[in-house]
């Protein structure tokens, strides 16, 4: 290495180049060429202002570069146009939404198109004297009010609504007591009901000042689905 210093103080490398090349403007190789900043901005902090000109560079190369992109081709197996027809065919062959009317079908009301009676709970004392109640599938809400199922008008001792509930389960075929949401008790044989109990054939319910005998009709010896 021939390091030599020319009259503008720079040094180089006198066997590789013959004059100096930081004094050099406008020639030489590309390395030797200054890219102005609002044209490519800086490449690189430590290029020892080294940069790569734009006119030269073989990336670059002016408007004319072209960056090669590996793109695969696609066939025209891969390329498949949908006509309005196919859309509207295709849209056609779709399965109808099923309309929803916002009414729950009960147990039965699905097969037999109305609510079977399946017992009844018939008044033998108090204001209803004589009166029987029609029981459903389900649950059966007795109270004062008209919208309960069982209504048991005139006796100020029973709740307006859900004093006492009866439920008739099908798939076990079996009656059920159970409490209301009411505050008051109520009872069956003369036994308070807090919790679900099982109810038989001539049981007697007490609710408020009113007596009610239960009477079913389905159990293990009759459903409705049996007479299908």
């Amino acid at each position: 290495m021939n390091l030599t210093k020319c009259s503008n103080g720079h040094y180089y490398d006198a066997d590789k180049y013959s004059s100096c090349p930081h004094c050099k403007k406008g020639q030489g190789t590309d390395e030797d060429v200054t890219v102005n900043m609002e044209r490519t901005g800086t490449l690189s902090d430590h290029d020892d202002e080294k940069t790569v000109s734009m006119e030269h560079s073989s990336v670059f190369a002016g408007e004319q570069a072209q960056v090669p992109v590996n793109i695969p081709p696609v066939s025209e197996k891969q390329v498949k146009s949908v006509s309005l027809m196919d859309a509207v065919n295709v849209a056609a062959a779709a399965p109808a939404a099923v309309p929803d009317n916002d009414k729950t079908v009960s147990y039965y009301g699905g097969s037999m198109g109305t609510e079977p009676v399946v017992g009844w709970l018939v008044c033998i004392e108090g204001e209803t004297l004589g009166k029987a109640f029609e029981l459903k599938n389900g649950k059966n809400f007795i109270g004062r009010s008209q919208s309960m199922d069982v209504i048991l008008e005139g006796d100020p001792n029973v709740s307006r609504e859900r004093h006492a509930i009866v439920t008739y389960e099908p798939k076990g075929r079996v009656f059920i007591a159970q409490p209301g949401e009411s505050r008051e008790l109520f009872y069956m044989n003369d036994k308070v009901v807090l919790m679900n109990v099982e109810m038989h054939d001539r049981d007697i319910l007490s609710i408020g000042k009113t007596r009610l005998m239960f009477v079913p009709l389905c159990g293990p010896d009759f459903a409705w689905e049996d007479t299908h």
